[in-house]
């Protein structure tokens, strides 16, 4: 069977581009003829062809016709149906919430495939999807590359890892586990796309962690391997996985719906002290047994067969009947899903921003107690403090310029920096040793001092 594959994105590794390449080396070494396309190709893409598998980035190099379309993502799934017409299509529906998840309406998806009851239930509920055209094909862990750790989990957990691609350290969640598994005298590591640390095979090294925080994809391979898991992601806290927990979470994906917590601390502390290497090894057995590539890819290799069976070709659906199908679909997109995508956009810049700011003012406290330092060293000859102010200044600005945060708090930064120097440039001809005096007691400056030395203030209080 030709099946071609489509995604919104192939150039990262993400949780839909992994899936679809296991997929895709399974049909292939199953005799089956899988072509991938994406307009973004990269990463993914050349994983796709180490397996062999023929990867476009447009459809009009096809010399011939898919005999039925994989569909991942509504943009390239309805591309190409609208390039093969009289090809049927299975859509997958891997999210909840991501704009690119939105399941198209149109009669030649014949079938829909969600990774666990809470993505049925929105196809159903939200989408007014018939409940027999739905089916639910649990993830899966190729068990071939996850492999159990060849020692079992010590009775003390020693090492952990944050395993994700949204983890941002020093943020959020990240920030959290870090906290609670050092107070608990546990190494903590991270791996995942922002961390600063990705891999190609993180099969690799799981086997040298004991518990990892991760959910979805991630968490089945930890479990896999044989590490103790806690849920847990940038949507929220879970539990950590049990035996007895282990077939509730899996039907949930172990994914958006089993994080009903808002991270903190002292849960995360909860469920640290849960770490039970005979209940770990327990789950990994459950997930060994019960959720593996092939058995996945048998139920797929199924719909397939069944869609191919049950259609009735080119004749199937008349012309006008897709064409209001494909304007009721533009309507949808330039309605809810462009809104939605530049909301998303937009949420990402400040976010992203927001760290940036807290980085710059980070900086900015470190180099003003620098400068207070020098300041305060009576030793400190007049041109070695011009020198001095002159660099530190020169960094700090550095640092601003390199911030891309919102106007109003660029504007705020710049404004103090700007009186910052303008005060240094009268301050040239004083002494060292009574420049902060001076500092201090300005009607202008005296607050922009006051500012940028109060965290580096504090510190010195709680040290001493």
């Amino acid at each position: 069977m030709r099946i071609l594959l489509t995604n919104h994105r192939l150039d990262v590794r993400g949780g839909s581009e992994l899936y679809l390449r296991d997929v895709a080396a399974a049909l292939r070494r199953r005799g089956h003829h899988p072509i991938a396309y994406s307009p973004f190709l990269g990463m993914a893409a050349d994983d796709l062809r180490e397996c062999a598998i023929p990867v476009v980035r447009d459809l009009a190099l096809l010399g011939a016709p898919p005999d039925l379309i994989h569909g991942q993502h509504h943009l390239p799934t309805v591309e190409a149906l609208l390039r093969f017409p009289g090809v049927p299509a299975v859509f997958f529906c891997h999210g909840w919430l991501p704009w690119q998840e939105m399941p198209p309406r149109l009669s030649r998806i014949v079938r829909y495939v969600a990774v666990d009851a809470l993505r049925r239930e929105r196809l159903i509920t939200e989408e007014g999807i018939p409940p027999e055209m739905v089916e639910v094909i649990p993830n899966f862990v190729d068990l071939e590359r996850f492999r159990p750790r060849p020692q079992p989990l010590p009775e003390r957990a020693k090492r952990a890892l944050v395993f994700s691609n949204h983890a941002v350290p020093g943020d959020g969640f990240h920030r959290l586990a870090m906290t609670a598994c050092a107070e608990g005298g546990i190494e903590v590591e991270s791996l995942g796309a922002r961390t600063g640390r990705f891999l190609d095979r993180p099969e690799d090294i799981l086997s040298g962690y004991d518990i990892v925080f991760a959910r979805g994809r991630a968490a089945m391979e930890a479990m896999a391997v044989g590490c103790a898991v806690i849920l847990c992601d940038d949507e929220g806290l879970g539990p950590m996985v049990t035996r007895a927990a282990v077939e509730e979470l899996a039907a949930a994906n172990f994914g958006v719906a089993a994080l009903d917590h808002a991270p903190r601390v002292d849960l995360i502390q909860d469920r640290l002290d849960q770490y039970d290497p005979a209940n770990a090894a327990a789950v990994q057995g459950w997930i060994r047994e019960h959720a593996g590539l092939a058995a996945a890819v048998d139920r797929i290799e199924k719909v397939y067969a069944d869609v191919i069976a049950g259609w009735s070709g080119p004749a199937g659906v008349e012309a006008s009947v897709e064409a209001a199908e494909l304007a009721a679909y533009l309507h949808l997109v330039h309605s809810v899903v462009i809104p939605q995508a530049m909301r998303d956009a937009q949420g990402d810049s400040e976010r992203d921003a927001g760290r940036r700011v807290a980085a710059v003012r980070a900086e900015m406290a470190a180099l003003t107690e620098q400068l207070e330092a020098a300041l305060e060293a009576s030793t400190v000859s007049d041109s070695v403090a011009r020198a001095e102010r002159a660099a530190l200044t020169e960094q700090l600005e550095a640092a601003l310029e390199a911030s891309t945060a919102s106007d109003s708090v660029a504007r705020a930064l710049t404004g103090q920096v700007e009186e910052l120097n303008a005060g240094l440039e009268q301050l040239r001809a004083s002494r060292a040793v009574r420049l902060q005096t001076w500092l201090r007691g300005h009607p202008i400056l005296a607050g922009a001092y006051r500012f940028l030395l109060g965290p580096c203030s504090a510190r010195r209080n709680r040290d001493q």
